[in-house]
């Protein structure tokens, strides 16, 4: 048997080296490297494979039961916890990798793209990012420049729709399989511990006691 200390360090090391690679590749690719694609892909899976292990999960169960210092049960209490909420059935995996991938696919699309608008005036392409040209259509004061703007998201609205139906369509069969009423109350648990009805009574209570110019 392993000594508990020992187990949460070495657990704890394991997470930080999975999760690292995945982070530095996420923002890598998030902001149009390319060349880490593969690697975000990777290493999402395998930080995936690292909170669904079961091995990890029965390792820290049998060591619950044996532990007797309190403040090593509640730590171990935690990464129960925590191995708990991403555990799923083997015939899943497959299905979780495949969306990972589309995500990916999707991501990397609208980073590589190149974004603009005509100007009404000089009838020059303007590259621009969707953020910038969305701020600007709230904020830009020459009506035909915010029409140009609007014209922009109409010619673009239908990008990457099918690939998105389809990743609604896999994110919803997959919490299915888990349980939830769809990808959203997946996630709301996931993330926050909470159910999706609950955060959108927080919206109502929050909607409910806002100022009248706000609401």
């Amino acid at each position: 048997m392993w000594h508990t200390k020992d187990l949460l360090d070495a657990l704890n090391a394991a997470y930080v080296g999975a999760h690292v690679p995945y982070e530095a590749a996420y923002w890598a690719s998030y902001m149009g490297d390319k060349s880490q694609d593969e690697v975000f892909v990777t290493s999402k899976e395998a930080l995936d494979g690292f909170r669904s292990s079961r091995l990890h999960a029965e390792r820290v169960n049998q060591t619950l039961i044996v532990e007797s210092d309190p403040v090593l049960k509640e730590r171990l209490q935690g990464r129960k916890s925590f191995f708990e909420l991403f555990q799923i059935p083997e015939w899943l995996v497959a299905l979780r990798s495949e969306i990972t991938a589309l995500e990916k696919k999707v991501e990397s699309q609208r980073s590589t793209r190149t974004y603009g608008y005509v100007d009404p005036y000089t009838h020059e392409y303007i590259e621009a990012t969707p953020q910038k040209m969305r701020s600007m259509m709230r904020t830009q004061d020459d009506e035909k420049i915010r029409k140009a703007l609007f014209d922009w998201v109409h010619e673009t609205i239908a990008d990457d729709v099918d690939d998105l139906i389809t990743l609604v369509r896999l994110r919803n069969q997959y919490a299915h399989a888990l349980g939830y009423k769809h990808f959203y109350d997946y996630k709301a648990w996931i993330e926050e511990k909470m159910t999706g009805q609950e955060i959108w009574q927080l919206f109502d209570e929050l909607y409910a006691h806002a100022d009248g110019s706000f609401a």
